[in-house]
């Protein structure tokens, strides 16, 4: 185990006769020292008591050194297991960067251990509000932690046999393909955030991901007809009734290309002007510019009376959090729970025997601008998708449903 002490380095006199205090590490038989930029004389220093004596500020410099022994003696004993794997100069660089931190920053050391970037990383993106993405972050961290016997592991650690590993454990439990893909993006996603960020956490030349594949498998369609659309559209409702706002809130959406669920909660009175909607995407942070339709400006017609341009059109989030994005993220995150429960249950009324959610009407759009014959890579660009791999996905059913249409219209008598 390694142990960590108070040390006047005796060994090394300065010009004034002074000498270093430092913390000393020992680990597996070797020594490092810690510098505290304090300088004694011999006798100001008491090595069994370990306490300052005989200067100015004696009582308040010991209290500083003792402090900063107990922090690290704290993080040698809840770190044990994880420093048993690593070397004398590791462990150094992490008490190095805890007594020097002050005390209002946060509890992350500057290495590469992905309990311990990752923590940094899923804190930036909450403050940056994007809510659903930290939990998707730590998702993967806390799942790639537990396989890991729950001890914490170097990025540099994570090489194609730890993933092939990790995949197969997955898989062993029955995990499906595209719940082990999304933590193993997201892994992806960190490591490589680590790499542009600094060389000291993971090196650039560590890439794991190119010789490992991601499972995944095909996800059921979601895209329907503009028949299904047409039956929620003309499906009776009392205004303020239940259903009533979620049916608009669908319309809407595919009114608006297939515009998020998450956007349209955050729409604010004043990024609506001259007929047109602009905004930007909040999962890509892509500009969006769409001319209202007739049906789209008629829905907004019972929202925006008597509201600022700062407000938000939609009742779905209060005012009141206007000014706080994470409980904005966060809300919006509750709220696209809600609809989707509501459009299933509006679906079933409707008589569609079909699974509705949030995200029908965004491949919905592409499906029907793909029936008009608009090329992918429009509804690529209407979609804001920057990989034209990603609307194949979309539509990924199209050519099917036309192929089957083809046949039965050559095999007909």
């Amino acid at each position: 185990m390694a142990k960590i002490t108070l040390f006047l380095d005796t060994r090394r006199i300065l010009k004034n006769e002074m000498y270093p205090l430092s913390l000393r590490l020992n680990h597996n038989n070797s020594n490092r020292l810690i510098p505290l930029k304090i300088f004694l004389l011999e006798d100001q220093w008491n090595p069994k008591s370990c306490e300052i004596k005989k200067t100015k500020n004696s009582k308040r410099d010991t209290a500083t050194v003792q402090s900063k022994l107990a922090k690290a003696k704290t993080f040698l004993v809840d770190n044990e297991k994880k420093i048993a794997r690593q070397n004398i100069n590791e462990i150094k660089e992490q008490i190095e960067y805890l007594i020097s931190k002050k005390e209002d920053e946060p509890d992350a050391a500057p290495s590469g251990y992905l309990g311990v970037y990752g923590k940094i990383i899923v804190e930036r993106t909450i403050k940056s509000g994007k809510h659903k993405t930290s939990i998707w972050y730590q998702d993967a961290i806390n799942s790639i932690t537990k396989f890991n016997n729950d001890l914490d592991l170097l990025l540099l650690e994570i090489d194609v046999t730890f993933l092939e590993k990790y995949k197969a454990n997955c898989l062993s439990k029955n995990q499906s393909k595209n719940s082990i893909s999304a933590r193993l993006r997201a892994l992806r996603a960190i490591m490589n955030k680590a790499q542009k960020e600094n060389e000291s956490i993971l090196v650039k030349s560590h890439k794991p991901f190119e010789n490992f594949t991601i499972p995944s498998q095909k996800t059921s369609k979601r895209a329907v007809s503009k028949d299904v659309i047409n039956s929620i559209r003309n499906f009776p409702l009392e205004s303020n009734s239940a259903f009533w706002h979620d049916k608009n809130y669908f319309l809407f959406m595919f009114n608006m290309q297939g515009m998020n669920f998450i956007d349209l909660a955050k729409l604010k009175l004043r990024q609506i002007s001259a007929g047109r909607l602009r905004y930007i995407r909040s999962k890509t942070n892509k500009p969006y510019d769409v001319k209202l339709t007739k049906e789209a400006e008629e829905i907004l017609s019972y929202y925006i009376t008597n509201k600022t341009p700062e407000d938000f059109v939609f009742p779905i989030l209060n005012k009141e959090i206007n000014k706080d994005s994470i409980l904005v993220s966060k809300t919006s995150d509750q709220a696209l729970h809600v609809f989707n429960n509501h459009i299933k249950k509006l679906a079933v009324q409707c008589g569609i025997d079909q699974p509705i959610t949030s995200y029908v009407a965004r491949h919905s759009w592409a499906s029907a601008a793909r029936k008009l014959g608009v090329s992918t890579d429009k509804i690529g660009d209407a979609l804001g998708h920057e990989n034209y791999s990603t609307t194949e996905v979309y539509l990924q059913d199209f050519d099917t449903d036309v192929l089957d249409e083809v046949n039965l219209l050559v095999t007909s008598k």
